[in-house]
């Protein structure tokens, strides 16, 4: 997988995410308000070994991401 930007913090992923620029991968407790006023939908990844915080996977609502985000997301997908 290609990472094409990195963020240090959690606002830029969200503003980024909700601009359509692709996914993300951020906590449940920054997502609270994106997800309550649905600019964001989620997708909640199990938590494992190596990442024992639950996260979720974030994308714009109702919009088309790039291809390759797009797998990446089925991927994710498959593994829930």
């Amino acid at each position: 997988m290609d990472i094409a930007m990195e963020f240090r913090h959690n606002e830029p992923i969200k503003r980024a995410v909700a601009r359509g620029v692709g996914i993300g991968c951020l906590s449940s407790r920054v997502l609270e308000r994106e997800l309550a006023d649905q600019t964001l939908n989620a997708l909640e990844v199990e938590p494992s070994a190596r990442m024992p915080r639950r996260f979720f996977m974030i994308k714009r609502h109702n919009s088309r991401i790039p291809p390759a985000a797009e797998a990446f997301w089925e991927q994710c997908l498959a593994m829930t």
